[in-house]
């Protein structure tokens, strides 16, 4: 749409807006998004990559909050974009395809870091994952990097991980909740169908479909782990999509490996699915800032509850 001002003539003249957060980055694929800084100045203590992974059928007005949260907080970072259409959640072959090109940005943009031993790397990198859009969207991101072998540690940059209102187990009627959210009422009974025929093609195109309908599968993959430092858990009590108890025993989980820094838990208490940051976000973006310069490294659980 365009804007109008007026000036000593008979017609108005046209003026563009300046492109939205989204537009003025550059498209991969109908998923992949890229927004590369160019006039702020390198900053070491950056993450050399920010990667936002979006919840199903997130809305552009949504998601770019997060992207001009991450501009205003890291500059110069690049900030790579992986959308999760509805599509992609039954579809997966097409969504690795049309992930792929995300594997491609990530190598390019690493291939120049020094190399160093793994185990003494500090992060160069976050994965933030957005409901288990995001984590279905990384797990893609993983088999299209080529993972078959689950005990072979990827070759992921060091990172941290943010976990927004994710991971949580396959329940039928919180499912349905979830792909209903943005949908008219009267789409509700679809909705079932569409679950239905979901379960169908995973059992005849998937070789472990029990794997796949548990949605955290690629977050506790050794290969993750090897590459991670630290991690932080978004998540609330309230939350009718994704259960308290779901979250809080995928962080034991991975505590229990001993394989992170640090593994904290967030719990907002009474906030909505995927509405942590809108309702506070100064505590959101500050428990980002922390688990990136790994405020708290104990080596263990650190319980944050709503009390915060």
């Amino acid at each position: 749409m365009a804007d109008f001002i007026f000036i000593d003539t008979d017609r108005p003249i046209k003026m563009r807006k300046p492109p939205s957060v989204l537009e003025s980055m550059e498209k991969m694929s109908p998923v992949v998004s890229l927004h590369r800084s160019k006039d702020a100045l390198p900053n070491a203590s950056a993450p050399k990559l920010i990667a936002v992974l979006t919840w199903m059928a997130a809305q552009d007005v949504h998601i770019a909050k997060y992207i001009a949260a991450y501009r205003a907080m890291f500059p110069s970072s690049p900030i790579l974009l992986i959308k999760a259409p509805y599509k992609n959640t039954i579809f997966a072959n097409q969504a690795k395809v049309e992930v792929a090109p995300a594997v491609s940005v990530i190598k390019s943009i690493f291939a120049s870091v020094e190399p160093e031993p793994t185990e003494i790397q500090e992060p160069q990198m976050i994965f933030h994952l957005l409901s288990n859009g995001g984590c279905l969207s990384f797990g893609h991101l993983l088999e299209a990097w080529g993972k078959n072998d689950p005990d072979t540690p990827l070759s992921l940059p060091t990172h941290v991980m943010v976990l927004d209102s994710c991971p949580g187990l396959f329940h039928w009627s919180r499912m349905h909740r979830a792909l209903s959210q943005p949908l008219p009422a009267w789409f509700a009974p679809i909705v079932h169908v569409v679950l239905a025929f979901a379960l169908v093609a995973y059992k005849f195109t998937e070789p472990d479909p029990v794997k796949r309908m548990r949605v955290g599968w690629a977050l506790n993959d050794k290969g993750v782990l090897g590459a991670q430092r630290r991690r932080v858990y978004l998540y609330s009590d309230a939350d009718k999509v994704v259960g308290s108890e779901d979250v809080e025993a995928h962080a034991e989980e991975v505590r229990e490996t001993g394989s992170l820094e640090e593994v904290r838990l967030e719990n907002f208490g009474g906030t909505a699915h995927v509405v942590h940051m809108r309702s506070d976000p100064d505590r959101y973006w500050s428990a980002v800032r922390d688990v990136w310069d790994g405020a708290e490294k104990t080596g263990g659980l650190v319980d944050r509850n709503s009390g915060f």
